[in-house]
């Protein structure tokens, strides 16, 4: 079996050194495609949201914040747990002719979300663009050289080994450049047949890989309902103290609102609160079909617990009580976009695109 080389180029060391580079050999283009992935996704325990990329996050997620300091942790934590290999081609295929690449094509691989993770800057593959005409590329993260062609119109082949030595010959970094510069002016959006088949193989064999969520809680939280509606048991909505009067921040509390049968006492009640986590239960649910167990999961952010009360409200023209918490937030006037973090996992970005 013939195996290539492609190139590792390591972003742990901020100065370029032989440790920098560690050639991987690959059998086949799939089997290069999951290497490469696997070994971006281990290395993303260096992700920093120190470094995250604000730009980046306010065009994944359609919030905006002036400093890493604002940006929710919960926020920040969706994209750290998302991997995707994305490949870039520096040298189209076939434009080597007449150079020590030949027909390949010279590719990077790289994590598509590097930047806002906030991995480190990767300075050998910045000075490898660079030199190939496209200065403004300036990946992050641990980053793969590799050399592909096609055989065949969409076929993609392993092409010849990447080595150190390669990024040093002139010729075919000339041919990079003057390709850079006719792709300046393509329609945004464009892709090479090469680039194309890249993405097709990199849908198959690598998968966009996210963190799996948890089910749902039996009585999920909603999107506080208005006071004078008619409630149904167990119906559990929550807001930010600050919803009704300013929706850029979120107050110094969130208030939690249960209706709970008019027999409820105090007795029936069964509430933990710890920093970064809610257990509720209200027993007297069970008589009346409703699950007991509303909330049993991970606080959106965390609360101060000798701070938090509750108590019970009689609302004799619903016919039923409600049970009023009120969590007191330890980051003062940072919104809540969700109750738990398990709510959340799926609907927080949406949400904070809409605030």
């Amino acid at each position: 079996m013939v195996k290539v080389d492609w190139l590792l180029l390591s972003s742990e060391y901020s100065t370029p050194r032989p440790e920098s580079f560690a050639p991987r050999a690959v059998a086949a283009v799939d089997d290069g495609l999951v290497m490469a992935a696997d070994h971006l996704r281990a290395t993303s325990k260096r992700a920093s949201k120190e470094r995250c990329d604000l730009y980046e996050l306010e065009q994944l997620s359609g919030e905006r914040h002036a400093q890493f300091q604002t940006v929710p942790d919960a926020l920040y934590g969706r994209w750290k747990d998302v991997h995707q290999l994305q490949a870039i081609e520096l040298l189209p295929a076939r434009m080597g002719a007449g150079t020590t690449i030949g027909g390949d094509a010279v590719v990077l691989l790289l994590d598509q979300f590097a930047a806002v993770k906030g991995l480190p800057h990767n300075e050998l593959a910045s000075r490898l663009a660079g030199a190939c005409g496209r200065a403004s590329l300036r990946p992050r993260g641990d980053v793969f050289l590799c050399r592909l062609r096609l055989a065949g119109e969409h076929e993609l082949a392993l092409g010849g080994n990447a080595s150190a030595e390669m990024m040093g010959d002139g010729d075919w970094l000339a041919k990079a450049q003057k390709c850079a510069a006719a792709v300046g002016g393509m329609e945004p959006g464009a892709a090479s047949t090469l680039q194309e088949a890249i993405e097709a193989r990199l849908a198959a064999a690598v998968p966009p890989a996210a963190p799996a969520t948890a089910a749902a809680p039996a009585a999920p939280a909603t999107a506080a309902a208005p006071a004078d509606a008619a409630p149904a048991l167990g119906t559990l909505t929550w807001e930010n103290s600050g919803d009704s009067d300013d929706t850029a921040g979120g107050g110094a509390e969130v208030t939690v609102r249960v209706a709970v049968p008019a027999a409820t006492k105090s007795k029936h009640v069964k509430l933990l609160i710890k920093a970064e986590w809610l257990r509720l239960e209200v027993e007297t649910l069970t008589a009346a079909g409703v699950p007991s167990l509303l909330v049993d999961d991970m606080l959106f952010y965390p609360v101060q617990p000798d701070e938090c009360a509750w108590a019970l409200e009689d609302d004799a023209k619903a016919g039923v009580r409600w049970l009023m918490l009120t969590l007191q937030k330890r980051h003062l006037n940072m919104k809540w976009l969700d109750l738990t973090r398990r709510n959340g996992t799926e609907s927080y970005v949406s949400a904070a695109a809409d605030s």
